[in-house]
């Protein structure tokens, strides 16, 4: 790792020193090392199905560290080119970094593209980053796309983006899959709103770039048309007070006769509040379910990409992980609700407390399949999570983190194998730069 960084610092000043008197040259990124331990088994990134069982108090543990590494060359106030990339440094794990005598080849590239500014046009062309108004349940991932956006006034602009996320099995097939995306965003002061409108056009049956945590529209068999609605709201009341909500629809159907057909929605709203220094939030989400009857699908399932839903509620095992790199990620509540088909309720509560030279960011949530098959419980279960920790020299941020889910009956209904609460807890190192 060390032989890797000074690599890269010395690429940098490289070409720092090469780059004409008018560019200029960024880096910024973060490394972060984290000792976890769990007694869930979670081989699939979040916790679901099967993969939530507690593992009758054995006990997973690692050291996962990474580093990602951005580095953006401005060529002129227009025009900059950018190369996002990370190193999975997991300790002992011969087929990372972290293994014995180091010297690996496992840099990968997250993002590489072009950025172009002039007037009222922003473009990015290349692969990068793809987000969504709707706390990841959409997209969240790095994809392969167009983004164009066209600043009409001060507060109102249009994006239009075409993402291409699988190639399918030859380049000369009709067999890819693309996504068509028009946004539209406003800003009126105390409040900002925006809308979407989406087509997923995918031309073959399970994409060959599918892979564990994905939404189980990507291993359907056959070719795919979905379509997207979806809008969200974010109003000010005060400086001390704001209300979010969102919703998001999806209608589609397999692209053969007789197909089976694929509709679900999504809806949240959340309050924020701040006194002082501390921050104070709560959330209720909901994801349409199933109904078990057919073919047909009426269970929310976008995440076309991610899996990085949620991620802000201070939760660790039922939503998202925020820190998390290669270890335990956290969706059990998302993860069960778009792959099993039960849909969700969810009411989450959340703090962020400055206390000191220390913090604090507490997280409780409940959490409901909102319908089940005949026999199923749809009492998913509960979780209450903290983060304490405090900033050394500035920039180094040492925390302990733990959380403990209860788990309900609907988890032994469904087969899990048990319904053996889970914890994590997680020591971290964290610097941004």
């Amino acid at each position: 790792m060390k032989k890797l960084v000074l690599a890269l610092v010395a690429l940098a000043a490289i070409v720092a020193v090469a780059t004409p008197a008018l560019a200029e040259f960024k880096v910024s990124g973060y490394y972060r090392t984290q000792g976890i331990a769990t007694n869930s088994d979670d081989s699939l990134v979040s916790f679901d199905g099967p993969n939530a069982a507690a593992l009758d108090s054995k006990t997973q543990s690692m050291v996962d560290a990474r580093l990602r590494f951005k580095a953006e060359y401005i060529l002129n106030e227009n025009l900059s080119l950018v190369h996002f990339s990370e190193v999975d440094a997991t300790w002992g794990d011969s087929g990372k970094d972290g293994g014995p005598g180091g010297d690996r080849t496992s840099i990968e590239t997250k993002n590489v593209y072009m950025n172009y500014k002039q007037g009222m046009v922003n473009a990015t062309v290349g692969l990068q980053g793809l987000g969504d108004r709707y706390q990841g349940l959409l997209i969240a991932d790095d994809w392969s796309a167009a983004k164009v956006s066209l600043a009409l006034t001060d507060g109102f602009k249009l994006t239009g983006l075409w993402a291409k996320p699988d190639e399918g099995t030859s380049k000369l097939n009709y067999d890819d899959t693309d996504l068509y995306m028009v946004s539209a965003d406003g800003n009126a002061g105390s409040l900002k709103y925006g809308l979407d409108v989406a087509w997923l056009d995918q031309n073959q049956g399970t994409l060959t770039s599918a892979g564990p945590g994905d939404s189980p529209i990507f291993f359907m068999t056959n070719p795919l048309d979905l379509y997207f609605v979806g809008a969200s709201a974010d109003a000010k009341i005060s400086d001390d007070f704001g209300i979010s909500a969102f919703g998001l629809y999806v209608t589609g159907s397999e692209d053969i006769p007789g197909g089976a057909d694929v509709t679900g929605y999504t809806a949240s709203i959340a309050a924020d509040i701040k006194a002082d220094k501390n921050k104070f939030g709560a959330r209720v989400l909901y994801m349409s379910a199933d109904d078990f009857s057919d073919a047909d699908s009426e269970a929310f399932t976008p995440n076309l990409g991610g899996n990085y839903d949620l991620a802000k509620e201070n939760l660790m095992i039922f939503y998202t992980d925020a820190f998390y790199n290669n270890g335990p990620g956290g969706r059990l509540a998302t993860a069960s609700a778009t792959n099993n088909g039960t849909g969700l309720i969810g009411l989450s509560a959340k703090a962020d407390l400055a206390l000191g030279d220390y913090y604090a960011k507490l997280g409780a949530g409940y959490f409901m399949a909102a319908d089940t098959p005949t026999g199923v419980d749809d009492s998913l279960g509960y979780e209450v999570a903290a983060r304490i920790g405090r900033v050394f020299a500035e920039k180094l941020d040492t925390s302990v983190n733990l959380a403990y889910a209860g788990l309900g009956d609907y988890w032994k209904d469904a087969g899990a194998g048990n319904d053996d609460d889970i914890w994590k807890a997680t020591v971290m190192m964290n610097i941004n730069f």
